[in-house]
């Protein structure tokens, strides 16, 4: 809703070559489990009497409750304007609510807004009740470790790792070289949800594309909004980096149209234990057991959703690896590669569609007959799949 993208400085502290070690209990205030492989960062909110369970989102200005829960908000005092994929939409807003991070009490001078999160519940497969925006998270030092899979409120920060100074205390960013182009800020978002490294303005994706450091997938991405979906470019880029100190290859990025430079989203950041130290507008980022990991660069054309604890499919591309292989809309997909999709996590689930790959077993439920499946992704052209590296 509010906020800009300035100016970051980077430095590098004393490296060192193991892991991450688990945090210093005594530094603990609150401690939640997440999940290591990207999917969203999911805490118990308490709102007066209601436990809720929101995602933490460094992306969000403010802090966003579902529409379902308006009535624990009171009376509306006025609406706010937010770009999303399909327009500026009117967002009501009220007074901001009693509220508890776990056991620790929230107390934020300001608003929430409130929106149908229907949609994201669908994609995520989580019961997830709102966001926590930075108008919270700006109050406290929070730590990311996904080696032992902790999100971890702390007294201090844990000084590790390359440090990243952001000026604005609601506007993590990172520097980020292209080749080719005037270096941008882009900003960190833990809300950003996908196997991608992040998204760019269609502008700096042209001109990637232009210069030759971009390669698109050759098919429009569909990504999903709280406001509903949008479809957009997606493409490989040959290289970035961050500082003089991380350079990475062969990532995968889509375009935005937010009005933001950039940002970077959850799953680029797993490669890192990172710590945020909000109220001192600093990161600290330390590699981890996941630093290298691959994007997804292949779109299987399969969209799908969770509803009633089923994952149905939504739609299929026209001429896309899931139409050939039969896949039709309305299908109920029982179990791919073997994992039993109503118990699996829908981000776990489609990690399966991620790379170039034969013979990916399916079965599915279409007309109350069963039905068993192969999903073969070809190699996109020209796409060059490289492990991440650092200079």
């Amino acid at each position: 809703m509010r906020g800009s993208l300035l100016a970051v400085v980077i430095w590098l502290l004393p490296a060192s070559p193991t892991l991450a070690q688990e945090v210093d209990r005594s530094l603990v205030l609150e401690e939640f489990d997440i999940q290591t492989d990207g999917d969203m960062l999911l805490v118990p909110v308490r709102i007066g009497d209601k436990d809720c369970t929101f995602a933490v989102a460094t992306g969000c200005t403010d802090t966003l409750v579902d529409a379902s829960l308006k009535h624990l908000l009171g009376a509306p005092v006025g609406t706010a304007s937010a770009k999303t994929p399909n327009g500026t939409v009117d967002v009501p807003v009220f007074e901001f609510p009693s509220m508890y991070w776990g056991r620790i009490p929230v107390t934020v001078r300001g608003r929430v807004g409130c929106l149908p999160l229907d949609s994201i519940r669908k994609q995520l497969g989580h019961p997830v009740d709102g966001f926590l925006g930075m108008d919270v998270l700006s109050n406290f030092v929070m730590h990311l470790d996904f080696d032992n899979g902790k999100l971890s409120l702390l007294q201090k920060p844990i000084r590790e790792g390359t440090v990243v100074s952001f000026a604005d205390q609601q506007k993590p960013t990172v520097p980020i070289q292209f080749p080719g182009l005037e270096p941008i800020q882009c900003s960190i978002d833990t809300g950003k949800y996908s196997g991608n490294t992040g998204s760019i303005l269609p502008k700096t994706f042209s001109r990637l594309g232009n210069n030759g450091s971009l390669v698109e997938s050759g098919k429009l991405h569909l990504i999903w909004e709280a406001s509903g979906t949008a479809e957009v470019r997606h493409g490989l880029v040959n290289k970035f980096t961050i500082g003089d100190d991380f350079s990475f290859v062969d990532t995968a990025w889509d375009e935005h149209k937010h009005g933001r430079e950039g940002f970077v989203g959850l799953y680029f950041l797993t490669q890192f234990n990172v710590t945020f130290d909000f109220p001192h507008c600093v990161i600290y980022l330390k590699k981890n057991k996941n630093f290298g990991h691959r994007d997804a660069v292949v779109c299987c054309g399969l969209h799908a959703y969770r509803i009633d604890g089923q994952v149905v499919v939504q739609s299929v591309d026209e001429d896309g690896p899931a139409e050939k292989c039969g896949l039709r809309a309305n299908d109920i997909i029982k179990a791919v590669d073997g994992k039993d999709a109503d118990q699996a996590r829908m981000f776990e689930l489609f990690k399966a569609f991620w790379y170039p790959r034969e013979h990916i077993p399916l079965v599915i439920e279409r007309d109350s007959k069963t039905i068993e499946m192969e999903l073969t992704l070809p190699e996109p052209p020209r796409f060059v799949l490289s492990r991440i590296r650092i200079d």
